[in-house]
């Protein structure tokens, strides 16, 4: 059976997404993705104006909202092509709390210290969990929310993945395939095991000082 990975950033706009497209060609995965933001938010004309939308908003209404607004500035600052891309691959942004209670996933990978606290926080509060899940893996690897870094953080998520993928009995060997990503790419990895319904995490990497 494949392994069901869910990546995750604030808003299920930019890195998650980047991530799902690339990690779809690594055999043995089925992706999903979600956000753990109250709402998307996306940038907007001025810095103290963002776009917010409700999870859920399909993509391709959110293209459309950016073309009525200004389409000149949403091309510009790739933010239309950002959205076209995500319509070809899902209907809409999700939200993390909304996935988790209906998708069991093996892995949750995540983009920011930020979000990775959050995911914690939410499966440990979370009194029910998706059926026939005992455990479930979280991995956080910091990426700037940027396209060009989005799109390198896809690119180690890829490798991270696949190299897990290619190992046997992969989840006796978690430590070992996190150190050895961490020595190549000197890039901080968290880990940690969440282990269902008692939900005592264990073998987790020290965070950076």
């Amino acid at each position: 059976m494949p392994l069901v990975v869910n990546t995750v950033c604030q808003s299920n706009m930019n890195r998650s997404m980047a991530a799902h497209l690339k990690l779809q060609d690594v055999q043995g995965l089925q992706l999903v993705s979600s956000g753990v933001g109250e709402k998307v938010k996306i940038p907007g004309d001025r810095p103290d104006r963002p776009n917010v939308y409700d999870f859920g908003t399909p993509y391709s209404q959110i293209e459309a909202d950016l073309r009525s607004k200004d389409e000149a500035l949403y091309l510009r600052n790739n933010l239309i092509p950002l959205v076209a891309r995500n319509k070809g691959i899902k209907t809409c942004p999700q939200r993390f709390t909304e996935v988790w209670a209906g998708t069991p996933c093996d892995i949750i990978f995540s983009f920011e210290e930020r979000v990775y606290d959050t995911v914690l926080e939410v499966i440990q509060l979370t009194e029910s969990h998706p059926a026939a899940l005992s455990r479930v893996h979280v991995f956080n690897l910091t990426t700037n929310d940027t396209k060009e870094d989005a799109e390198k953080g896809a690119d180690l998520s890829v490798e991270f993945l696949q190299d897990l993928v290619d190992t046997p009995d992969w989840e006796n060997h978690v430590p070992e395939l996190v150190q050895r990503f961490v020595d190549k790419h000197r890039q901080p990895l968290l880990h940690c095991l969440l282990v269902l319904p008692d939900l005592d995490p264990w073998s987790q990497l020290p965070r950076p000082t």
